[in-house]
């Protein structure tokens, strides 16, 4: 039985605070999922531009722009542009909810969440891609 069929999922995190960062890291790793994690936007493009994500979870900062480009790059990427996004978020402003699903996000995960809402939000958006 093996081969390729048995590859587990992977997801990209890019994640500003390092705390965050391991607890995702750890909920999604303990899952099952091959997780790796950028410490910034253009560490996310290099891992990125190497294709074979089935995921990106990208953290929505307070200021968002830098966030939003990195989604609009990966939108535009031959390699990840139809790899599902779930953006996540402290910020409830409907403006950048909007923006964000504008710029191809596949769901939402609003902060602060149980490991439930994380696996069920990256599961759900695994499976509509």
């Amino acid at each position: 039985m093996g081969g390729m069929t048995d590859r587990r999922q992977r997801i990209l995190i890019v994640e500003g605070d390092p705390a965050l960062r391991a607890l995702e890291e750890r909920i999604l790793s303990s899952s099952g999922f091959d997780v790796h994690a950028a410490t910034g936007d253009d560490e996310c493009r290099s891992l990125a531009d190497a294709g074979g994500w089935d995921l990106f979870l990208l953290d929505i900062p307070d200021d968002a722009g830098d966030t939003l480009d990195l989604a609009r790059w990966l939108r535009a990427s031959e390699r990840c542009g139809s790899t599902p996004i779930l953006f996540s978020s402290a910020r409830r402003d409907p403006d950048i909810v909007r923006e964000a699903f504008d710029t191809g996000a596949s769901l939402m995960l609003v902060k602060p969440f149980s490991a439930t809402t994380l696996l069920s939000l990256v599961r759900a958006a695994m499976t509509t891609a």
